[in-house]
């Protein structure tokens, strides 16, 4: 019997009839629900699914996929793989009104 075919609603996104029953397929970037029919977002920062950690970046998750970005006082580096020190004293000028700007890794003063 080909479950799948018998009742098209079986699965919310893709259903895989197998021998004597069925299983229920996602997307990339989803998993399936306890009820092991529907989909949910895969959270795969907190999955340890990415590879921001090893470009000394930060995983930030997104619907069905993640992104990875760069913490406060840097900078994506031109070629995206990896972070650079935001130079604050030029990025932002004014920055330090009653004095002199210094840059320091992730900072300033």
């Amino acid at each position: 019997i080909n479950e799948c075919a018998q009742n098209p609603l079986l699965c919310a996104f893709r259903c895989v009839n197998t021998y004597g029953s069925y299983e229920c397929k996602c997307p990339v970037g989803y998993v399936l629900r306890e009820d092991r029919r529907m989909c949910k977002d895969e959270d795969e920062c907190a999955e340890g699914k990415h590879d921001c950690t090893e470009k000394q970046m930060e995983c930030k998750n997104l619907i069905g996929t993640y992104m990875c970005i760069c913490g406060p006082g840097y900078q994506r580096r031109p070629d995206g793989e990896g972070c650079m020190d935001e130079n604050e004293c030029q990025t932002k000028p004014g920055i330090c009104e009653n004095g002199r700007c210094l840059n320091n890794p992730g900072s300033y003063t």
